[in-house]
């Protein structure tokens, strides 16, 4: 007879979150919670200044050609009736 052990449950809470800083460069404040930034801003001007260095950086990449290759466009053709 085989006997099933059962995991102990744990009645502690989880343990706090780290504290993250806000990812844009230059800004050494705190992240807030927010799940549209995954946490990882302190403000809308540091979500739109990051995203706009991130933009400005693809468009630089892209004039020198160094783009992430696209992949290719589906063609369509006319229906024939």
């Amino acid at each position: 007879m085989v006997q099933q052990q059962s995991c102990p449950t744990s009645t502690a809470e989880p343990p706090a979150a780290i504290p993250q800083t806000c990812i844009r460069q230059g800004c050494n404040n705190l992240a807030i919670e927010n799940p549209d930034w995954e946490d990882e801003y302190c403000s809308q001007e540091c979500v739109v200044a990051h995203c706009r260095a991130v933009f400005a950086t693809f468009q630089e990449d892209c004039l020198k050609g160094n783009a992430p290759p696209q992949p290719p466009q589906q063609q369509s053709y006319p229906a024939v009736k």
